[in-house]
């Protein structure tokens, strides 16, 4: 049960998401190793704080999608409401449960790291493109240090 950071497979090449992906990837590591080495009884408190990480870092991504008007910012959304969902779905089922139990810390370690494959490979990387777009720099709709510069700031 881990997840490791592959920056030449999963970096976008948009600093900000990058950033937060690498860190991400580095906790969801540490509650995977907590749970491995038995520390069941930190699994709620664990799926909460990465559920909060997901808020903010959702956040962060949905800000670029308004700021670059992006077209696909509906359907992106809608997958990260389901991750919201999903997490509160384990934590009910802990709940249910009286506790963690290693089939459903199973379940969660497994969708948790196709979940996030899936979604930077598909979703985050589609995001990616756009922003990097010739489409979008032209626009002038590119977020942050990807928007075209002013007139008075291109070169002659």
């Amino acid at each position: 049960m881990g997840i490791k950071w592959n920056s030449d497979e999963l970096r976008l090449g948009v600093e900000e998401i990058d950033a937060q992906h690498e860190e991400v990837y580095a906790r969801v590591s540490e509650i995977l190793g907590g749970l491995r080495v038995g520390r069941h009884n930190e699994f709620l408190e664990l799926l909460s704080c990465l559920e909060r990480y997901f808020v903010r870092h959702f956040a962060t991504e949905e800000r670029l999608m308004a700021e670059s008007a992006y077209p696909g910012m509906g359907s992106h959304m809608a997958l990260h409401r389901g991750l919201l969902r999903t997490c509160r779905r384990h934590a009910e089922v802990f709940w249910e449960q009286g506790g963690a139990t290693s089939a459903l810390i199973g379940k969660v370690a497994d969708w948790l790291t196709t979940w996030l494959g899936e979604h930077l490979r598909g979703a985050d990387r589609d995001l990616a493109t756009f922003l990097q777009s010739s489409t979008c720099q032209r626009a002038g709709t590119a977020p942050g240090k990807w928007s075209q510069p002013k007139r008075s700031e291109a070169r002659p």
